[in-house]
């Protein structure tokens, strides 16, 4: 995925103050031994120094993400950010409990973990508006489907929908303006930090990533010790807790096939909670609107969700727990 990001136009034409220069790039390739430009010089998969220079290509293609969503605010390209946003998030906070960093390393860290989840909450709240948007465009699709007239939204239902519809259409313009302005906020604050990160975080991924496979291990561990029992109570913070590991098995899983095996189970999870929480939420708002027959339904929906999302992480969660030799075929 990052590879495909790369090929793309320069950051540096929009963002000059973002983009990691070509010089400092260079230099840190050769200190390296080889370059990140010339796939025939890099070392095979799964070589700790491999690790370093993935971390220079996550942080170039989350920053063509950052040029992409400031030009125009799509529901896609705030999505991606979003993902991308999260996933470093992820990784430095990681990294900042592993003891790899020094002082400098640490300062820098937590800065950019400070923006970070700054532009992660204007994401999200332009993100939330799409996705009620889109599950209300669904709804309104069934009422045209050849189903039982019980299964279809009933007219009250409809209106109710539209009245939304207008209330979140409203929401995600002024959300997505808001984040126009957090975006140019956010070139300011990080203006030359991206090459300080680089730089002093490059030993850290260096030695993260000769024990991704024990760091799997670990964050699992701690997965199924959290969640010993999963309930509709605790789902909404297991939903944050998989998000988080989701993003450093996907990570580690360029070098190890059980952190990709593991990977793949935190996406059926993390799919699963989410279903269920998006139903949530616009349900949520469905009732403050008083839109009662769309609220009906909506809960019908968050209920069923539940079930499934609660069925599916206990079962995936206890097979995480396999052996190596099994974990290819558990999921």
């Amino acid at each position: 995925m990052c590879a495909a990001f790369l090929r793309m136009a320069s950051v540096g034409k929009t963002f000059p103050g973002l983009q990691l220069s070509r010089r400092f790039r260079v230099q840190n390739e050769k200190r390296e031994g080889y370059s990140t430009m010339n796939s025939g010089n890099d070392p095979p998969d799964g070589l700790p120094g491999q690790a370093a220079a993935d971390f220079r290509q996550r942080l170039e293609a989350w920053l063509q993400q950052f040029e992409r969503c400031s030009q125009k605010p799509s529901r896609r390209r705030v999505h991606e950010l979003r993902v991308f946003t999260q996933r470093l998030l992820a990784e430095l906070a990681y990294c900042r409990r592993s003891d790899h960093l020094d002082a400098k390393a640490l300062r820098t860290t937590k800065h950019w973990q400070k923006q970070g989840k700054k532009l992660r909450r204007a994401l999200s709240s332009v993100r939330e508006a799409d996705v009620s948007l889109e599950m209300l465009a669904r709804l309104r699709l069934e009422s045209a489907l050849p189903v039982r007239a019980e299964l279809r939204p009933s007219p009250r239902c409809l209106t109710q929908i539209d009245r939304l519809e207008k209330d979140l259409e409203r929401e995600r313009a002024n959300a997505a303006k808001a984040l126009l302005g957090s975006l140019k906020e956010q070139r300011t604050a990080l203006d030359g930090l991206h090459e300080q990160l680089v730089e002093r975080l490059s030993a850290p991924m260096l030695r993260m990533g000769s024990r991704a496979a024990s760091m799997m291990e670990e964050l699992i561990a701690a997965l199924e010790g959290e969640f010993t029992r999963l309930d509709g109570d605790n789902l909404h913070t297991f939903r944050k807790r998989v998000k988080q590991v989701r993003s450093l098995a996907e990570i580690a899983a360029l070098g190890d096939l059980r952190a990709k095996a593991q990977a793949a189970a935190l996406k059926k999870m993390q799919a699963a909670t989410g279903a269920w929480r998006d139903c949530h939420v616009l349900a949520n708002r469905a009732r403050r609107a008083h839109a009662d027959a769309l609220t009906e339904i909506l809960e019908a929906q968050a209920d069923q969700a539940l079930h499934k999302a609660l069925d599916r992480c206990r079962r995936l969660l206890a097979k995480l727990g396999e052996s190596r030799e099994n974990i290819g075929s558990a999921f």
